[in-house]
């Protein structure tokens, strides 16, 4: 569980919330108040020795791992609000500059800029609470703070901090309308409207407070605060489109009726005390010492508690080249803690390491197996390597293509062309024709019996034949007969053995008995 501090000073006294959380929300809270000694001037800071003495005090009480959450006078940074499309949500970081730039009266790398969301105004847009700070004015703040002995984890500014509030008041954050916040402290007033548990505005007002409240607010700063606070309530309505249900009122006041009655007259709003959570006690309930009063002192600093808790995050000064340094103390706090998170982290993830690899083992087994049942159906071979099983199949084929290289239908075509028929040819009348071939080679028979007008035609319708290649042996069978019309039959035979084929060739030269499967065909 970590313990965030949360503090705030002035000349007079320091006030600090102690907020234990875990996983992001606060589970207990106590408020402490320290002097600082006396004031010695209108607005002057308290010397670092008294500020130093505070803090070992403040460190004591929290604990040496603590971690400092301070605020940055609302003063001395320029805030302002902008509105873009949804698509532009991606590329704030870079248009707020150039949409700054023509705003501030200073050079942009001279100037630390960061951001927030406010509520959206229309569905179809975002708007953007954008921050400003001279970095000059930065680090002279931050060298104060450590003078005092405090190295702040975040810096906040002290206006951009109310919206914290809605981490811890329900008021604020189960309210769907806008709530002016308004905390009093000795020398600033911070304003802040929150509407949807999101800041929508601030504004930090510079406070000399030389005499009482009631004759500060009567007279010509009060005066001044109040006018300037309407004229901020009428810009914000005309650009948000809204206005503000009510007022919370909190911070160091000693005259509260005379801030509600001043504060209804000019706003004409219902103006109530924050109700901030009690603390707890040493026996781990409310403190009964704090009245709603008291608690509401320490506004400011439970806002400072509650900034780095909101989702989407809020406004950071401790970033970029104002990065805290790592604290030894922070490290030595956190090591055991880590060290123990490191070592489950590295035990799952082997154990989540062997499961996967002892899941894939078993399915490269069961691959394996069905690789080799399906090589030794396929190539003859149970193989159980992939890439032999590649091998193979990119290999060259031994055997010739299985299909036969002269078909019957190869057979009719050449001896269709062969003959010499149509003009200057002669005249020829197919009777019988019957081929015969091994069904995987180009080997076998055939016979062909046709009319011819003569023996010369016979003739030469058996030279034709003769000059195709696949044909061999040819012969005529019988002799030339003549028919009624005195015409002449004929009939020849050959064997069909073509040069091509390979398989036919080498079965020739051997003396191979053809096999029994064969095609025939014949008319």
């Amino acid at each position: 569980m970590a313990t965030e501090v949360a503090l705030v000073f002035d000349s007079l006294s320091l006030r600090a919330a102690l907020v234990q959380t875990r996983l992001g929300k606060a589970k207990s809270i106590r408020y402490v108040e320290l002097p600082l000694g006396k004031k010695e001037g209108e607005g002057a800071l308290p010397s670092a020795a008294a500020l130093a003495q505070a803090s070992s005090e403040l460190l004591r009480i929290a604990g040496p791992h603590a971690r400092l959450i301070a605020a940055m006078p609302g003063t001395e940074v320029s805030l302002r609000l902008f509105e873009f499309p949804k698509s532009a949500a991606r590329k704030l970081e870079e248009l707020l500059p150039f949409e700054l730039e023509g705003a501030l009266p200073f050079e942009l790398e001279n100037v630390l800029i960061d951001h927030q969301l406010a509520p959206p105004r229309r569905p179809e847009t975002i708007r953007v609470l954008a921050c400003a700070v001279l970095k000059e004015r930065l680090r002279q703040w931050l060298d104060f703070l450590q003078s005092g002995a405090m190295n702040p984890m975040h810096l906040i500014p002290s206006h951009i901090a109310l919206g914290g509030l809605a981490s811890f008041v329900p008021e604020i954050s189960a309210s769907r309308e806008a709530i002016l916040v308004v905390v009093v402290e000795p020398e600033r007033i911070e304003i802040g409207i929150i509407r949807e548990s999101r800041l929508e505005r601030a504004r930090s007002f510079a406070r000399f407070n030389g005499g009482s409240e009631s004759d500060w607010l009567s007279g010509q700063g009060g005066k001044l605060f109040l006018a300037e606070l309407k004229q901020t309530l009428l810009n914000h309505a005309i650009e948000s489109e809204s206005e503000p249900s009510k007022v919370l009122l909190g911070g160091v006041i000693d005259e509260i009726e005379k801030w509600v009655e001043a504060l209804e007259a000019t706003l004409g709003l219902p103006v109530a005390l924050l109700e901030l959570p009690s603390p707890i006690g040493l026996d781990g309930r409310p403190d009964p010492l704090f009245d709603s009063v008291r608690k509401a002192r320490f506004a400011l600093p439970l806002a400072l508690a509650g900034h780095p808790l909101l989702r989407p995050r809020g406004v950071e000064l401790r970033r970029g080249e104002f990065l805290p340094a790592r604290q030894e103390s922070l490290g030595r706090a956190l090591g055991l803690p880590m060290a123990i998170g490191a070592l489950a982290v590295i035990f799952s993830w082997g154990f989540a390491v062997y499961a996967q690899y002892t899941w894939l083992r078993k399915q490269r087994e069961s691959l394996e197996k069905e690789l080799a049942r399906l090589a030794e159906i396929h190539l003859g071979q149970k193989i159980q390597s992939p890439e032999e099983v590649r091998s193979l199949l990119r290999r060259p084929p031994t055997n010739p293509d299985p299909l036969p290289s002269w078909t019957g239908f190869d057979a009719l075509i050449a001896i269709s062309k062969a003959i010499p028929v149509g003009e200057g040819g002669i005249r020829h009348d197919v009777q019988r024709l019957q081929i015969d071939l091994d069904l995987d080679r180009s080997e076998g028979r055939f016979e062909i019996q046709g009319i011819v007008g003569s023996i010369e035609e016979s003739e030469r319708v058996r030279a034709a034949l003769s000059e195709i290649p696949c044909f061999r042996n040819l012969e005529q069978a019988g002799a030339t007969t003549p028919t009624a019309d005195g015409r002449k039959q004929y009939r020849l035979e050959a064997d069909i053995l073509c040069p091509e084929d390979p398989r036919a060739l080498a079965d020739k030269q051997r003396g191979r008995k053809r096999p029994s499967g064969r095609r025939s065909g014949g008319s």
